[in-house]
């Protein structure tokens, strides 16, 4: 009885083990949002593009958060396997478009081709992007002249990574 016993321990402290040694996985009961930053200043469009990727993500927020910053930021969005390049002409090459936002303050559709305009002071601003089903996300500035804009990016769904 003793052996069974000790048989039936042994296993059960062998599959406990291998639950926690497997790779990171979503275990049930807990969500994964996954949380990203771009942090950007430059002086020209060129060195503002810089790209998240999305993959499987349809429901997103973001958070964006200008210091002292004069700027326009908008959102370029692909479903290419390689990020587009929103500086370049769309082609079948480099495929991209801008993406509209809604405004979480106040339910409004911020268009994409407008972006958001940043003027001196602080700025910070939440929206949401969702029923997209892109590959990468890519914030672009244009119309710099000063200070820093931050980019935050969160998942509203789990992911199984």
């Amino acid at each position: 009885m003793k052996k069974y016993l000790i048989i039936a321990v042994i296993a059960i402290i062998a599959i406990i083990s291998v639950w926690y040694l497997l790779p990171a996985k979503q275990k049930v009961g807990y969500a994964y949002n996954d949380t990203k930053t771009i942090i950007m200043t430059a002086t020209s469009t060129v060195d503002n593009i810089q790209n998240f990727d999305v993959k499987g993500k349809k429901d997103l927020s973001v958070a964006v958060i200008g210091t002292n910053a004069t700027a326009t930021v908008k959102f370029a969005g692909s479903i290419s396997v390689t990020p587009g390049n929103p500086v370049g002409v769309v082609s079948s090459s480099n495929q991209w478009t801008y993406i509209q936002l809604t405004d979480l303050d106040l339910g409004t559709i911020v268009n994409g081709t407008t972006g958001l305009e940043l003027t001196v002071g602080t700025t910070t601003k939440m929206y949401k992007l969702s029923g997209v089903n892109l590959n990468y996300l890519t914030p672009v500035i244009t119309s710099y002249t000063t200070g820093t804009v931050r980019v935050l990016l969160i998942s509203d769904e789990g992911s199984n990574r």
